[in-house]
């Protein structure tokens, strides 16, 4: 079974409204989320590469924390050996590192 994400399909602005940097800026807005909803799509439909987490050091993952949404995850770099290390109801937890599989 395949799911398939609906995209934006345009910017429907009358030009009159905006000037033309703000409907510039939110074209480019609309094709960037279209790019993103496209590769989520081929991820949870299992034709992506996987998903990279984006790889820190301990400091800065602690810096970056405090402004993280739950659920945001990093690639914990200076951990011996490196984890993965996921903001969870509001606090930092360490992911499993057991072998896989």
């Amino acid at each position: 079974m395949s799911i398939f994400l609906d995209t934006l399909d345009s910017v429907p602005l009358n030009s009159e409204d905006f000037d033309f940097q703000f409907e510039s800026w939110l074209t480019h807005l609309v094709d960037d989320l279209n790019t993103i909803i496209l590769q989520l799509q081929d991820e949870i439909n299992g034709l992506g590469n996987g998903l990279i987490i984006p790889p820190k050091t301990n400091a800065e993952i602690v810096a970056l924390e405090p402004d993280a949404a739950d659920g945001t995850m990093w690639y914990s770099t200076d951990h011996v050996p490196p984890v993965i290390v996921a903001k969870v109801n509001g606090a930092l937890v360490q992911l499993s590192t057991a072998a896989y599989p």
